[in-house]
């Protein structure tokens, strides 16, 4: 009730049917307002006691839910009289409830989660999905089993991919809450079952080792193998995570060319030819944000790669990116040895970062021919062929090289080349230029003061640095000189730098 002050005169005025304009003093009474009191909103002012739900329960509990109606006059009250929608637990995760009361709403949610015990269940929820019938509609399926030991008969892995191929439908399968016999996932690459309809899959928290492919001899060879890859038969997926796996086997994902998207936040290790010809995988900065060591041929072939960061690795194997030919940026700041091959044909490679790289090994960046420059201050090899066909090179620093083999710069820098170098004159290889077939000059910079590069191509002294550039290589040992081109189409020019 609001009180309102009228004057007696004013009173008996309006009961006469006399428009009151002006308002008198006198005495004073209460009266009702006369405006409507009117419904603003409701808010949720208590919440459900249940919030989980598995799959095929059939009704929401609504024990603890408290709803508040709001009026215009600022007065609130409790009421009962309200609907809800929203929910439904034939499939899993959050769903939104709304509640209505009259004309207005407010709203909750709460998860659906699996039950699921054995085969049956999965193939009754399996069932009564409407999706799954196409690869790009997959149904969610997740689990909380015990995932036994995986490859033998009978296991509760085999049971699910039974199920799996029996329903015939495409699943995302989330097995992040399963437990299994020990810490090693190995799904069994013997057999084929349900794998070609899981799209996306979650691997168990318990997992800590995606173990090395099968090796099978050979017939009629000595010590020569085949191998079968851990996910052989998972030709739809196109992601995989494992928020705890720490090692990643030999093989493990070979040629699965509908990978899209990995996520191993703590592996450390990947094996030899872990992800070969993965070709439209794509990496980010997180996907192995503390691998150390990324195995020979591990990434060979990943065609869809534009840029690689690897912010923790040490080493990188042998092919490790081999024609990965979309690759333009490579970021490795802790990487110490680059083996050989590493960034083979790499043909769109024009950014590298490796600062802390000590050896660049054989051919690592054969017939890079869209890479201008390279710095590696800490480099002490320079391997055979490293830089070969590189055609666009036009600097190179390398300050502390010791050594530097035979082709490192073969036909690399087709018009001019600039070699930064240290106050050391390092050994070098004969023909380092070899196959230089059109006319360039290469202009080596060295600091003042540094020793055994001598003065000119032409100075014949022990310390003349030239004559390795003339073919004495290695095994120059100062008694001999050869005052021929460095090569007839090269012509060497020695810088000092102030």
């Amino acid at each position: 009730m609001i009180h309102k002050k009228v004057s007696v005169f004013t009173a008996c005025l309006l009961c006469a049917g006399i428009t009151v304009l002006f308002a008198t003093c006198g005495l004073w009474e209460d009266t009702e307002d006369l405006r409507p009191v009117l419904l603003t909103g409701i808010e949720i002012t208590g919440y459900p006691d249940k919030s989980i739900y598995f799959f095929g329960e059939e009704s929401l509990d609504l024990a603890g839910l408290e709803v508040t109606a709001i009026y215009s006059n600022d007065s609130r009250e409790v009421v009962e009289d309200y609907t809800h929608t929203g929910f439904n637990s034939d499939t899993f995760g959050s769903k939104d409830i709304t509640v209505n009361y009259q004309e207005h709403t407010a709203g909750f949610s709460v998860n659906v989660v699996s039950n699921f015990t054995d085969v049956d269940d999965i193939m009754y929820y399996l069932r009564r999905q409407t999706a799954g019938v196409t690869i790009d509609d997959p149904v969610f399926l997740p689990k909380q089993i015990d995932l036994g030991i995986m490859t033998e008969d009978g296991s509760p892995w085999r049971q699910l991919l039974e199920a799996i191929q029996e329903a015939n439908k495409f699943v995302n399968l989330d097995l992040s809450a399963c437990t299994m016999d020990g810490t090693e996932f190995n799904p069994d690459s013997s057999i084929s079952t349900g794998k070609n309809k899981i799209v996306s899959l979650v691997l168990p928290n318990a997992a800590l080792v995606l173990p090395d492919a099968v090796e099978i001899p050979i017939p009629h060879t000595e010590g020569d193998y085949s191998y079968t890859p851990g996910f052989f038969y998972f030709t739809s997926l196109e992601s995989v995570s494992g928020a705890n796996i720490e090692t990643i086997g030999n093989f493990s994902f070979d040629n699965l060319t509908n990978l899209k998207s990995v996520s191993f936040p703590a592996t450390e290790t990947i094996g030899r030819s872990a992800f070969l010809r993965c070709t439209n995988l794509i990496l980010t900065g997180m996907s192995f944000p503390r691998a150390v060591t990324i195995g020979n041929y591990a990434f060979y072939g990943c065609t869809s790669f534009t840029g690689v960061n690897f912010p923790a690795v040490e080493t990188i194997g042998r092919a490790a990116f081999y024609d990965c030919t979309n690759l333009t940026d490579a970021d490795f700041p802790a990487a110490v040895n680059i083996g050989g091959t590493a960034f083979a044909r790499c043909t769109n490679l024009s950014g590298v970062n490796i600062p802390a790289a000590v050896s660049v090994g054989d051919f690592a960046f054969d017939r890079c021919t869209s890479l201008t420059g390279v710095s590696f201050p800490e480099a002490e090899y320079i391997g055979y062929g490293a830089f070969e066909e590189c055609t666009s090179l036009a600097s190179v620093n390398i300050p502390a090289v010791i050594n530097i083999a035979r082709r490192a710069f073969g036909y690399a820098g087709t018009v001019g080349l600039t070699i930064i170098m240290g106050p050391t004159a390092p050994r070098v290889d004969d023909n380092i230029f070899e196959y230089s077939n059109s006319p360039k000059t290469v202009t080596v910079q060295i600091p003042a003061g540094a020793a055994g590069y001598g003065e000119s191509p032409t100075d014949t002294t022990t310390q003349n640095w030239g004559n390795a550039f003339r073919g004495m290589g290695m095994t120059w040992d100062g008694s001999e000189y050869r005052n021929e081109p460095v090569n007839q189409n090269i012509t060497l020019v020695i810088e000092l730098q102030d």
